[in-house]
């Protein structure tokens, strides 16, 4: 940069003998670049320059023969375009970063999405377009010293996922299904914006689902009406019953699926809809439904409520294994207040061969009553 600084100053000297009053002047040019036949304005004259030193102001005071001259110079120095045409009309880098934004057309990867009856289909992948930088400076360059039109195209950018890299990766893994009385309308309600809620998340590698994170607050405001919950042991009237439903729904999904369960809790009482012990109470802010993938392939949840039926099932990569979930009663001898216990197990097969089991959780319900 000193050595570009010193040049500059003998161009002053010698073949510039101008000098600027005012901390701004305007240079007097109009670039047209055209861009795959559309069209895109540079105006020098909207640019300001503020507070440049009197070398700096004399060249881009200096009238267009000038200019050429001292571009031609400076070209013959090694200069590259870019450095050259910023010195001498400063702001045009950004009229340039400008223009590549408007070209600049982001890439779509393929993907899955949730169709109805719990079933995926493909989103396919779209190219972008972009227009390289380096390219504009050129034939700006080539413009200014040789008046040639400027008649650019841009580049594809393409994505980084295709269809092709994906089909592979999703097959049904797990699904589980519950019923529910269709003629509770409030539940009902609940029941289906749950589900909407969660339907077609995708859960990345290495990601954690929350399922309150996902529904939101169960509250009127986010459209939940009030319906039977379990609170304390008993049947009481609350906002978002029947979301358990789901969330017990998609967490024995999850366990057929093979994922992780990073937390899940019990109702005081047991539910009719699911097996005891498989029921995934969730109260927002202090009881959740936490699921992990901790595979290396990416997992999506479809879910449904139709009919008086509860429908999710959970696509990602096929497991080696078979399982199949199961529960123990455990029986007490001191046992007065009715309790049941439970303990719960994932049993992992291949084949027909009993690989491990999994414990997965004791749960305590204060009576054998039913929803």
């Amino acid at each position: 940069m000193k050595r570009l600084l010193v040049y500059f100053l003998l161009l002053t000297i010698l073949i510039i003998p101008k000098t600027i009053n005012n901390n701004i002047c305007y240079a007097t040019n109009n670039i047209q670049i055209n861009i795959d036949r559309n069209n895109y304005n540079i105006d020098i004259d909207d640019f300001e320059y503020y507070n440049l030193s009197k070398i700096r102001q004399d060249i881009i005071d200096a009238n267009k023969q000038e200019k050429i001259n001292i571009i031609k110079k400076l070209k013959k120095m090694g200069f590259n375009e870019k450095i050259i045409l910023n010195y001498i009309f400063p702001q045009i880098d950004q009229k340039i970063d400008k223009i590549a934004e408007k070209v600049y057309v982001k890439p779509i990867n393929a993907g899955v999405i949730s169709t109805k009856n719990c079933k995926i289909d493909y989103k396919k992948a779209k190219n972008g377009v972009k227009i390289d930088k380096n390219s504009i400076y050129t034939a700006i360059f080539d413009y200014i010293i040789n008046d040639k039109q400027i008649e650019l195209n841009s580049q594809i950018v393409y994505p980084d996922i295709n269809i092709e890299d994906i089909k592979d990766k999703f097959v049904l893994c797990g699904s589980y299904k519950t019923k529910f009385n269709d003629n509770f309308e409030s539940r009902k309600n609940n029941i289906l914006r749950a589900v909407s809620a969660i339907d077609g998340i995708v859960i990345k590698s290495g990601e954690t689902f929350s399922f309150n994170n996902a529904t939101g607050l169960r509250n009127e405001e986010n459209g939940y009406q009030a319906a039977k919950i379990i609170e304390n042991g008993k049947y009481v009237e609350g906002y978002g019953g029947g979301v358990c439903q789901v969330s017990s729904t998609l967490y024995n999904a999850a366990l057929l699926s093979g994922l992780t369960i990073v937390e899940s809790n019990a109702h005081s009482l047991k539910s009719s809809y699911v097996e005891p012990g498989f029921d995934a109470m969730v109260n927002y802010g202090s009881a959740d439904l936490k699921i992990k993938n901790e595979s290396d392939n990416d997992f999506i949840i479809t879910a449904l409520a139709d009919s008086g039926v509860c429908k999710i099932s959970i696509y990602g990569a096929k497991s080696k294994y078979k399982i199949i979930l199961r529960n123990e009663i455990v029986e007490l001898e001191n046992n007065e207040d009715n309790t049941l216990h439970v303990k719960t197990f994932a049993d992992y097969y291949m084949g027909d061969i009993l690989v491990k089991t999994k414990h997965l959780r004791d749960s305590k319900y204060k009576t054998l009553e039913k929803l």
